[in-house]
């Protein structure tokens, strides 16, 4: 699940209460999708949260009684309609409820939170849809909701809290802020995602050399007969000449030996790592997009067919943080820390011009859900093999050869509760409610 996360503007700029599973204090999911007839809109906030900034009348301060669901719905989509201003291509769209639905306390957690009890664990969740004409060209999000608890300190004076939300548009998720000093955020269709991928030099691989076995084979024994048959075969030579070259015309490109790759076909060292390292990065940046089809069409760029599905699982098990609940982490960063070209030529298994390289990288993740985010390096050692090819050059093998933890969150968590199922109400898009 996407993530709001909760952050104090000082020191580090790590999250409050980072290390705590879910906050014990407001706390906020937030996630905006970008569909192809509406822009969704999932707010998810504990009742800490919530009274924070907004007053709905309850029998009890630490839960919400089913008769209590539908104002509760109303005055939230009614704030948000009215404080949190959406724009489509300039133009404000109200939006609409389509879904809420409340997670009640667990009273099994209740000692783990003894500032804010029940009101940290009692969540409310409601989704709006945003109705689009046409695909947008651009977006405007405001986001004004910070509830008057999440003050803290600093040497400047008092700050408040900044919100993160997760966007998905066309193609990737994009981690956004807001804060009281800049509450908006303006997204604007774009190229932009696919100016991410590095460019790999030498793209277009050598041709491959090859004889016309039927055509010169004509010539040759032609040449033979005119050599060896004496005056007689020199006299047939004028009838003979146009109908040899009319067959070697016709079996040019049917009979065909590939010939090896000659050095012409190579790159030097430099060259290599200049090849190696592009597509590498590659790779990682496949994995910003949102659909598996997408990821594959991406790692296509720089990988071989025979091997998608293999790196892509490899690559894939690398991003899931299975201590926090088998999220997926985000790459924020790859550093090559050591590489080395082994080997140049020609090779197996049909002799394209290519090269193996033994190759050391870290590789930084980060994952955002419920208040907090979870940061991960990773080392990571491998044999690769590089070849061109028909589109150019692809890594056609690898082999892992170590992995390592290099750091993590900076403390251990304790384990994130179960989400029990919602009881969702459904109301049909442009209900009057």
């Amino acid at each position: 699940m996407a993530a709001c996360l909760l952050s104090s503007p000082v020191a580090t700029g790590g999250s409050v209460g980072g290390s705590l599973h879910p906050k014990d204090g407001p706390d906020a999911d937030l996630r905006f999708i970008l569909g192809e007839q509406s822009l969704r809109a999932v707010i998810v906030l504990n009742l800490s949260f919530l009274d924070g900034f907004l007053e709905v009348s309850r029998e009890n301060a630490d839960a919400l009684d089913p008769f209590e669901y539908d104002g509760t719905r109303d005055a939230l989509t009614e704030y948000f309609a009215e404080h949190n201003s959406v724009t489509i291509d300039d133009i404000v769209v109200k939006p609409v409820a389509v879904e809420f639905d409340v997670e009640d306390a667990d009273p099994k957690l209740l000692p783990l939170f003894p500032n804010d009890g029940a009101r940290a664990l009692t969540r409310v969740r409601l989704v709006l849809d945003y109705t689009l004409l046409t695909p947008p060209k651009r977006v405007g999000l405001v986001w004004s909701a910070y509830p008057f608890e999440a003050v803290w300190e600093t040497s400047g004076g008092t700050a408040r809290m900044k919100v993160q939300a997760r966007l998905a548009v066309p193609g990737e998720e994009l981690l956004i802020s807001f804060s009281e000093d800049e509450p908006e955020y303006l997204w604007h269709r774009s190229n932009e995602h696919e100016s991410r991928f590095a460019a790999v030099p030498n793209s277009e691989p050598p041709e491959r050399p090859s004889l016309h076995a039927l055509s010169a084979g004509l010539v040759l024994l032609l040449g033979l007969a005119t050599l060896l048959g004496g005056a007689r075969a020199r006299r047939s030579l004028s009838w003979s000449l146009p109908a040899t070259l009319l067959s070697a015309w016709l079996g040019w490109g049917v009979f065909v030996l590939p010939l090896p790759y000659g050095d012409e076909g190579l790159p030097d060292e430099r060259e290599a790592l200049a090849v190696f390292e592009p597509l590498h990065a590659n790779i990682y940046r496949a994995f910003d997009y949102t659909t598996e089809s997408d990821v594959y069409d991406a790692l296509a760029r720089s990988v071989d067919g025979d091997l998608l599905s293999a790196l892509y699982d490899q690559i894939y098990r690398g991003l899931v943080m299975a201590e926090h609940g088998g999220a997926v982490s985000r790459v924020t960063a790859v550093r090559p820390i050591e590489t080395q070209i082994e080997t140049i030529g020609t090779l197996p298994p049909d002799d394209r011009p290519g090269f193996t390289v033994d190759s050391t990288w870290q590789v930084d993740g980060v994952v955002h859900h419920w208040g907090h985010s979870h940061t991960r390096v990773n080392e990571h050692r491998a044999r690769y093999t590089v070849c061109a090819g028909a589109d150019g050059w692809r890594i056609t093998s690898s082999q892992v050869l170590e992995q390592r933890r290099i750091a993590g969150s900076p403390l251990p968590d304790p384990v994130e509760p179960e989400v029990p199922e919602f009881e969702t109400l459904v109301l049909p898009p442009g209900s009057d409610i």
